[in-house]
């Protein structure tokens, strides 16, 4: 039996259930994974509310995972029984114990990166990687703002950022947070609920602004991140916790403004594998990931609301037995 988490209809985390099903085996082109550990992220939520929409319910969350293989289809090569994978992107549907995958969405997981906790942090590395390497050319020096810089995101971001020479400044909601975001190699932390963020960035950069802002927040921050980035400078916008409200063009005068999709990005399965690699080699550079929060699989309401009231400190993980 497989046991899986539905979602009946749009809302709430009380709109999942917890179900068994049959285990279907793979068919003669997949690769059954056997789950270990499943990443929650912001996006399980935008697809649990109904922002984005499935082409059917019941469905299942989830868009990354690790665990070991299970099963290997009759026409499937490089791989083998036992081998400790990890995948991210389309198709959903990773909330399950047990998942068939086409070969080419597998990632064979390096023997010194720890795969239980690569889980919840594994898209976030590849949006990473994708947003210091792809939408920018890391050069030492470039001024970045991280939003939500103690966040999943932001605390892989702010740390690879300052590794890469860049000079890090990050928005906070707190105190400990603040801290956190030091240790990571930030430079300039702003609270932003005692302080403007706008303001601080333009005194520290004596009225210039930054080269480089990430928003993972949208709403009024996504605006007001216009006004403290530099003259062709690049905004860019990953998320929606708060809707993206309409943009008037003269805010954008003389500034980039980029929403990459990173779902989108890693159907490319070279980009996926490529920005994969960069981030396995950042991650054994730097020692490895913070724990961040662990729940077990049938917590996965709990693990979902933490996420929303953004209390968490790192990475969101689903532990299957």
């Amino acid at each position: 039996m497989n046991k899986i988490i539905s979602l009946k209809q749009y809302g709430d985390s009380n709109n999942l259930e917890m179900i068994e099903i049959a285990n279907s085996a793979p068919n003669d082109d997949e690769i059954q994974v056997k789950q270990i550990a499943i990443g929650v992220n912001f996006v399980d939520i935008y697809f649990r509310d109904g922002i984005y929409k499935f082409p059917e319910l019941p469905a299942i969350l989830g868009v990354e995972a690790a665990g070991e293989i299970y099963a290997i289809g009759k026409n499937v090569s490089g791989f083998a029984i036992g081998d400790i994978v990890a995948y991210a992107g389309f198709p959903l549907g990773s909330y399950t114990q047990y998942r068939n995958l086409d070969p080419r969405r597998i990632i064979k997981v390096p023997t010194n990166v720890n795969h239980k906790l690569l889980a919840g942090n594994f898209l976030r590395g590849l949006t990473a990687a994708a947003l210091l390497f792809h939408v920018i050319k890391p050069e030492k020096g470039i001024k970045i703002l991280v939003h939500s810089a103690a966040g999943g995101l932001g605390t892989i971001l702010t740390k690879w950022a300052a590794r890469l020479g860049m000079e890090v400044f990050a928005t906070v909601s707190s105190d400990e947070k603040a801290q956190i975001a030091k240790a990571n190699g930030a430079r300039h932390v702003i609270n932003y609920k005692s302080d403007d963020f706008v303001f601080k960035t333009l005194e520290i950069t004596n009225g210039n602004g930054v080269d480089y802002i990430i928003d993972g927040v949208g709403g009024d921050n996504l605006h007001n991140s216009f006004k403290a980035v530099k003259p062709f400078g690049i905004v860019a916008n990953i998320g929606q916790i708060k809707p993206v409200l309409p943009i008037n063009i003269t805010e954008i005068t003389n500034i980039f403004v980029s929403r990459p999709s990173i779902l989108t990005l890693i159907n490319d399965v070279d980009i996926y594998k490529s920005l994969a690699e960069k981030y396995f080699d950042f991650v054994i550079s730097c020692g490895g990931f913070d724990n961040g929060h662990d729940y077990a699989f049938d917590e996965y309401q709990g693990a979902l609301n933490l996420l929303e009231t953004g209390k968490n400190i790192g990475s969101i993980r689903l532990l299957v037995d």
